[in-house]
């Protein structure tokens, strides 16, 4: 069932996902004004000679688990899956942004920033699907009873 409303909560997170790569996570804070930021998209790790933008690539996992298990009603064991997969890949984003600020070594002063709320609203809303998923596993199992 597509229309139930463990498919808006996927779809708002979905959404949220992708405005979290462009929200600015890491800002460069001057003498009297923030004049520098990072986005989630930039934050990146080098490793043997290549840049992995290893923000990107974990909440594009969560966009596309959370798009995919939208289109698995059938399923609800691995729609929960996915939306647990989802909650995993968000939580490594807020800790990969946290390590990249806490960790790094800047001139100016850093500010942990407003973008890495979204991350957390994403992890609620993911819990807020996996309840919508098993109320309707109850549902369907009192409409067996039923027969």
């Amino acid at each position: 069932m597509i229309q139930r409303i463990q498919t808006v909560f996927l779809l708002i997170a979905a959404i949220l996902g992708g405005l979290y790569l462009y929200s600015p996570v890491v800002v460069f804070v001057g003498p009297t004004e923030l004049y520098g930021y990072y986005r989630a998209y930039e934050l990146k790790y080098f490793v043997q000679g290549y840049w992995i933008f290893v923000a990107a690539i974990a909440a594009g996992i969560s966009i596309g688990a959370n798009l995919l298990s939208i289109f698995l009603y059938k399923y609800p064991t691995i729609q929960k899956l996915f939306c647990i997969l989802s909650i995993l890949n968000m939580l490594f984003c807020f800790g990969y942004a946290y390590h990249f600020w806490s960790v790094g070594d800047y001139k100016d002063d850093t500010i942990f920033y407003y973008g890495n709320i979204t991350p957390w609203v994403i992890v609620v809303l993911n819990l807020l699907a996996i309840w919508g998923i098993v109320k309707d596993e109850n549902l369907l199992k009192s409409y067996d009873r039923l027969r």
